[in-house]
């Protein structure tokens, strides 16, 4: 065989495998397959969302995993309240770094349980909150798959904390 013969045959192979090879996920998509697995196994509901925009973002934010307990059938609706981690700490924020987003506000005893948990919460969860829907969290998926169980921990425990399925508003 030739040397021109041999190179064809070479780039034809590669020109039929490499898009075969090109649809294989990468590691990166196969942690969040484990992720979202996981969270699924926990009786979590894992969506893709708009991130709330805050204050002092200079454009809207992409979207985001959020990782939701949903309610329990007979729970009714709730209003929705959001704590968003802010850029810095302050003040008047919420436990020093977590600005309420808009009129809503959890019940006392999610309260206590926001301000048990919240400084424990990884830096990748951007924000946590409640609706007629259930208890979530906007994370970007990054860590270990115990991560995953430790959001979902959380998230069961702000449940229980929560006197009956509808916030005030405050």
């Amino acid at each position: 065989m030739n040397f021109w013969a041999l190179v064809i045959m070479l780039l034809a192979v590669a020109m039929a495998l490499g898009p075969l090879l090109m649809l294989q996920p990468s590691r990166g998509d196969r942690r969040r397959e484990q992720f979202r697995q996981r969270a699924t196994e926990l009786g979590l509901r894992v969506t893709i969302e708009a991130a709330p925009q805050q204050a002092t973002d200079m454009e809207a934010p992409g979207h985001q995993p959020v990782y939701r307990l949903p309610v329990a059938a007979g729970e009714g609706s709730r209003e929705a309240w959001l704590l968003l981690r802010a850029a810095y700490r302050h003040d008047t924020h919420f436990l020093g770094e977590w600005r309420w987003h808009g009129p809503g506000r959890p019940s006392e005893g999610e309260r206590r349980c926001l301000a048990q948990w919240l400084p424990e919460l990884p830096a990748s969860v951007s924000a946590v909150g409640a609706d007629r829907r259930g208890w979530y969290l906007f994370w970007e998926e990054k860590g270990e798959v115990t991560d995953v169980e430790r959001l979902s921990r959380y998230l069961h425990d702000l449940r229980g904390c929560s006197r009956s399925p509808a916030s005030v508003r405050g």
